[in-house]
């Protein structure tokens, strides 16, 4: 276990299954890892008070 490869050279400490970090959840499932940055986004909403505001359509001008 890399766990214990790192406990010798370095002072670790075990914190439990990693759920959030650096603006990232992270869920364990049968198929896999998901990650998702659900919070991280409405943390931005918030702090920037967009939370309550409608969603608009912006215009879109290709280029050719």
């Amino acid at each position: 276990m890399i766990k214990d490869v790192l406990q010798n050279p370095f002072k670790i400490k075990d914190l439990g299954t990693l759920e959030y970090l650096l603006g990232l959840e992270v869920a364990r499932y049968q198929q896999g890892i998901y990650l998702c940055q659900h919070i991280y986004c409405l943390e931005l909403l918030f702090d920037n008070e967009n939370l309550n505001r409608k969603p608009v359509n912006t215009p879109y001008d290709p280029i050719i």
